[in-house]
């Protein structure tokens, strides 16, 4: 009726409790019974002449003949005498058993799907006593079908369950999982193929649907932090990464650089490769990803001062100092190079002039330079003209000079023009002293 709530598949109208189809006798007597339920009443007979017996009428032709029939079969039985009959006075109906009032009843309201046990009473007889025995009412459960989805999944480190879909809206559905060797499961988590066991659990539907429930091994999500390009230094270089599943990274590193653990310790200029790894585990797939960074030779100030130095003879330069960012001293090698004023590479100043020089530093892990000028100073030499004697009349003795200041291996031959020597005396001069004059 109006306001039930009606399962799927009923309606209004329907029928909600079943009817008992039959409700059974037994112990009559005489030929009694229950469908005839009553002695039927007999009317008052007035007395009856004897009646003479009938041949029995057979179809003729011309007769209309029923299907079935034919001409020469019966069409009205014989009618056996009658022997002449009494009066008799009316009977009123005397009732065998009354039934207006039976009932059944139930150990409960029949509702749902199940087995009831059924109780007839209130029947009534003038004759009998009665001895009521239970039977019992089925009601049996709608079916109703169940789909299985989410059957396959990936780990995820939390329970995971598959989707269990009942065919009629609103039906509960109990869940029950085994894993490979039929152990029970409460919550699917670990990698592997579970059993599932579907099964409806309702009052007036039954159904069930079995399956598979897979979990595969997850993908691992590895990233490594950024490595930008950086300069040479010797602060040590750590490395992060984060992970799916909180399992360790194993680093690698190849190139300009050393490793311990997940700490890179540069070594000079060029490039580095880094490579994060984790392994694979029974839930988890394994997982690496590599990045490159470059190290660049780090910026160095270097220190050069110009300086005026005197001609040696031997080749003369400047020297330079290196110091890092703090100021810190360097030693590394330096390359120099020398320019004169010409702009003529000169491998190692030696004589006189001016020169401009360049230091650069020559290293796998610093950069940088810087330029100054050398300028080497003549150096003093000294010409002196020997002392010379002779008698008078007598030719001038030849005049020879002495040098002083020469360096290293030069002697005169380097002198870009010779000294030479003269004096105003010669064989004719008187007695005296005479000077003995260089120009050159």
């Amino acid at each position: 009726v109006e306001g039930d709530t009606i399962p799927e598949g009923k309606a209004v109208g329907d029928v909600k409790t079943a009817e008992v189809d039959a409700v059974v006798f037994s112990g009559f007597v005489g030929g009694e019974n229950a469908t005839t339920e009553v002695f039927p009443a007999v009317a008052a007979v007035e007395a009856v002449a004897a009646v003479e017996a009938v041949d029995a009428v057979l179809y003729v032709e011309g007769d209309t003949i029923p299907e079935g029939k034919a001409v020469g079969d019966v069409k009205t039985a014989a009618v056996a005498a009658v022997a002449a009959v009494e009066a008799v006075a009316a009977v009123d109906a005397v009732p065998a058993v009354v039934a207006a009032g039976l009932v059944v009843s139930y150990d409960r309201a029949v509702s749902s799907g199940g087995s009831y046990v059924a109780t007839p009473a209130g029947l009534s007889s003038s004759n009998y006593t009665f001895n009521y025995t239970t039977g019992s009412l089925t009601v049996t459960k709608l079916s109703a079908s169940v789909v299985l989805t989410d059957t396959k999944q990936g780990y995820t480190g939390s329970a995971i369950g598959v989707t269990a879909t009942p065919s009629v809206e609103g039906l509960t559905v109990n869940v029950v999982y085994r894993d490979s060797e039929g152990v029970l499961v409460a919550s699917p988590t670990a990698q592997g193929t579970y059993f599932v066991t579907a099964t409806i659990v309702d009052a007036n539907y039954e159904g069930s649907k079995t399956g598979t429930l897979t979990i595969s091994k997850a993908a691992t999500t590895l990233e490594l932090d950024d490595l930008p390009d950086v300069a040479y230094s010797t602060t040590p270089i750590t490395l992060q990464s984060t992970v799916t599943g909180d399992r360790p990274v194993l680093y690698f590193v190849t190139g300009v650089a050393s490793l311990s653990g997940s700490v890179i310790t540069l070594e000079r200029a060029g490039t580095v490769r880094v490579t994060a790894y984790v392994a694979g585990t029974a839930d988890y797939e394994s997982a690496y990803v590599a990045k490159t960074f470059t190290v660049s030779k780090a910026s160095v100030s270097v220190f050069m001062a110009d300086a005026d130095v005197v001609y040696t003879g031997s080749g003369q330069a400047l020297s330079a100092a290196v110091t890092n960012e703090s100021g810190t001293a360097l030693t590394v090698d330096i390359d120099y190079g020398y320019k004169d004023a010409n702009g003529n590479t000169v491998a190692s100043p030696v004589d006189a002039g001016v020169y401009t020089v360049t230091a650069t530093v020559n290293n796998n892990q610093y950069q940088g330079s810087a330029t100054g000028t050398l300028t080497i100073l003549q150096a003093p030499l000294t010409i002196t003209a020997n002392d010379q004697t002779k008698e008078y009349l007598e030719a001038n003795p030849t005049l020879t000079l002495t040098y002083a200041g020469f360096l290293s291996s030069d002697d005169s031959s380097v002198l870009t023009t010779q000294a030479t020597v003269g004096t105003a005396a010669d064989e004719n001069s008187v007695l005296g002293n005479y000077g003995i004059v260089v120009y050159g």
